[in-house]
């Protein structure tokens, strides 16, 4: 039997890029290995599900001391982590290693969508990032849960993880400083040195030069592409069906924050920012359907659920599948670049940045692929020019979506590096 533990932050129903993932490889992995999937949750927040998959047991990582109590009550024939700064995921890094299991990990695209200044203040981002700590987290209409908890929780975990491999207070505090010091160097040649797996998977050959400089050794590199996009590739290849004769936009929040510091974000911009939405496009719903889509996890329901109240004609989504949404959408806002942004791209709906937070050197308005908007006195003049602008641009986006995506089809490809590697790895079918 294969089993493979799984680090992330969310429950496996709940899409992020590891969900999607392991939603899409396991199936056909399936068809050649009898698996079973430990899927540790990093993130204690709502409610607890236990059954999400056949093929899955739902751990937590509050339940255990550290991470080589996991892997003792695991035994798992290998470890998926994500590469780059993740407090928990740097413990069972040191876990493995300590106890000689292999690894896989997905890297970030460290390019893509990097807005993060060296020359921001220390004290701004020290402030920043302990408002964000303190901050209570809820997920739809589940109960509020305190970021500042769990933050302790997670770093009290690497420490025990770092002491019980160590033995040694002063090497203990030692290896936890360094770590948590260097967490703010964005832009270290090093960063991801402690981050290398056995088998590292990417998006693209332009990203390997970064990763490479970033310190993971390219002969574990892998291009695989990304299996977030596989879904949205098909459905881009599909006619557009006009739902109503309304004009449906889909605005999609940013994750953004004021610790970057190329951007003027901050909290209370956000909410003039949803403010100011909701006034201009969400008065007339005879005209305009608009529906606001928020960060599965990282953003709280209850607040943008609080500033919507007046607006009761402006949809409020979390949870739902971006791709369902994009479906029913005719076009997108968007303060800057995401995933989400890059996932409407593909599937080719009309896309306007919002600069709202004048962030500096946003990819989209960098390659002229998306209609920028200053002011949202400028919002309803930009939704009813940006489907023209599309037209008008639509070598550059074909262009962009080839070099972001590639041809798709990313699940079947992840798969048959991982077959070459477990077989090197001997694991039993």
């Amino acid at each position: 039997m294969l089993k493979i533990l799984v680090v992330n932050d969310v429950f496996p129903h709940i899409n992020n890029r590891t969900t999607i993932l392991f939603k899409n490889i396991i199936p056909i992995l399936s068809k050649k290995f009898e698996i079973k999937v430990y899927w540790l949750i990093t993130d204690d927040y709502g409610i607890r599900y236990k059954k999400t998959n056949p093929n899955y047991e739902v751990l937590f990582m509050s339940d255990f001391k550290n991470a080589i109590e996991v892997i003792e009550k695991v035994k798992p024939n290998i470890i998926y982590h994500l590469i780059g700064w993740h407090v928990v995921d740097y413990a069972f890094i040191i876990a493995k290693e300590f106890l000689k299991i292999s690894s896989v990990g997905y890297a970030d695209d460290v390019e893509k969508n990097n807005y993060f200044d060296e020359t921001t203040s220390k004290i701004k981002f020290i402030k920043e990032y302990i408002k964000q700590s303190i901050e209570f987290r809820k997920l739809n209409d589940n109960k509020n849960k305190s970021r500042a908890k769990n933050f302790i929780k997670k770093n009290l975990f690497l420490f025990n993880t770092i002491k019980t491999v160590k033995k040694n207070w002063l090497k203990t505090i030692i290896i936890f400083i360094n770590f948590i010091r260097t967490n703010g160097g964005q832009h270290k040649n090093d960063r991801y040195l402690k981050f290398n797996a056995d088998l590292i998977l990417a998006e693209n050959s332009r990203q390997i030069k970064s990763l490479v400089r970033w310190g993971l050794e390219r002969e574990r590199i892998v291009i695989v592409g990304d299996s977030t996009f596989d879904r949205p590739i098909i459905e881009s290849n599909k006619p557009h069906l006009k739902l109503n004769d309304k004009i449906n936009i889909l605005f999609i929040t940013t994750n953004i924050s004021g610790v970057q510091g190329k951007s003027k974000w901050s909290k209370s911009k956000r909410n003039e920012m949803i403010k100011e939405l909701a006034k201009k496009l969400g008065s007339t719903p005879e005209k305009i359907s608009l529906t606001v889509k928020i960060h599965p996890t990282s953003e709280n329901y209850s607040e943008y659920k609080k500033i919507l109240e007046p607006y009761q004609n402006v949809h409020l989504e979390q949870t739902q599948d971006i791709v369902d949404l994009l479906v029913k959408s005719d076009l997108v806002i968007t303060p800057n670049t995401t995933t989400a942004g890059v996932i409407a791209l593909i599937m080719k709906k009309p896309i306007i940045i919002w600069n709202y937070f004048q962030v500096q050197g946003d990819l989209f308005l960098k390659k002229g692929v998306a209609l920028e908007c200053k002011t949202s006195s400028n919002l309803y003049e930009s939704v009813n020019t940006v489907k023209s602008f599309n037209l008008q641009n639509k070598k550059k986006i074909d262009t962009l979506v080839k070099e972001q995506v590639g041809e798709g089809n990313s699940a079947q490809r992840c798969v048959l590096e991982l077959e070459k590697w477990l077989k090197n790895l001997n694991i039993e079918k």
